[in-house]
């Protein structure tokens, strides 16, 4: 597929994704399937997140493998990057590395605030 940059129409065949709240839906048959969240738990896991001993742990632990085993990262992509709280935290740990994120669930991008 050949996309222009910040066009997200292929010049091959025409096709584009759906947009949903501004932002390019590329799995939309996907998200129906697997759309079992409620558009409530985005909210609240934002709210719990920073309080929460798994979550914490969890950053730690991915911030200790991404020191360790790519020290010379410049780009990080990460799948499932749910409301951004681990983007942000490597984001502030890691202040040279470009990265970016995505999730099925579109709302929980929402909140990302990198």
């Amino acid at each position: 597929m050949a996309i222009k940059e910040n066009d997200w129409l292929c010049a091959r065949c025409g096709w584009s994704p759906a947009e949903t709240s501004g932002s390019p839906i590329f799995a939309q048959k996907l998200m129906a399937i697997h759309y079992h969240y409620s558009k409530y738990t985005s909210a609240e896991l934002y709210k719990h997140e920073t309080d929460s001993f798994w979550f914490r742990n969890r950053n730690e632990l991915i911030m200790q493998a991404l020191t360790k085993h790519t020290p010379n990262a410049s780009w990080l992509f990460e799948s499932g990057c749910g409301t951004g709280f681990r983007l942000e935290n490597i984001g502030a740990n890691i202040p040279n590395l470009a990265f970016v994120g995505t999730d099925l669930h579109y709302e929980f991008t929402n909140y990302a605030e990198i």
